[in-house]
């Protein structure tokens, strides 16, 4: 049996990370306006008693701040394996941008945000990365959407470069085929760009 993981490489250019622009809505000023669901994907969630409480003191019952900077925000549980970083992107838009990855002991969350004024909203500007990415339209197979839940997606954290893994662990059909792309996904002040290169087969 062929175990196979394929890691797409997503950048975040540090040149265009969106040191200036946080200047008059720091991290924390979003933190305070996000939503509570902004801890949805962690394991023990958090209500607006407690969260004001770490906005605060730096830390509550059961979370600390344990990277303030302008560039980057990590919220951590005290007793579990949670914990939730934010990251400014620079923005077209006329308002504030912030990517939110958050890990539990169980998986991983990647979303994206808009705040302005005292208003935060959850919008969806990562594009969906599909099993089918992976090959060339020669090379797909009939039922390559069924393996679309084998993407998930990580960030390394300080670095800020998210990454996808195409997990084959124990799948039959992938025994005899090869990918054909490396993909990187990369924020343009809009989008996160989708760039397929084609790799070199042995």
């Amino acid at each position: 049996m062929k175990v196979m993981i394929l890691c797409l490489v997503i950048l975040i250019d540090y040149s265009i990370l969106n040191v200036q622009a946080m200047e008059g809505a720091k991290l924390l000023d979003f933190l305070a306006k996000a939503p509570n669901s902004l801890f949805d994907y962690t394991t023990e969630g958090i209500l607006s008693e407690e969260k004001n409480i770490l906005l605060k003191n730096g830390e509550s019952e059961v979370w600390k701040i344990i990277r303030s900077q302008d560039t980057l925000l990590s919220i951590e549980c005290k007793y579990g394996n949670s914990i939730v970083h934010l990251i400014p992107l620079v923005s077209n838009f006329g308002s504030q941008v912030i990517l939110s990855y958050t890990e539990n002991e169980r998986t991983s969350m990647i979303e994206t945000w808009q705040m302005e004024d005292e208003k935060v909203w959850k919008v969806q500007l990562l594009p969906s990365v599909k099993a089918k990415d992976f090959f060339t339209e020669e090379h797909r197979f009939a039922n390559v959407s069924e393996y679309d839940s084998n993407v998930s997606l990580f960030m390394e954290v300080p670095s800020q470069v998210i990454s996808a893994t195409l997990n084959t662990w124990m799948e039959d059909e992938f025994e005899d085929k090869n990918i054909d792309y490396e993909i990187e996904l990369k924020w343009d002040g809009t989008d996160f760009q989708k760039i397929k290169r084609k790799l070199s087969q042995k």
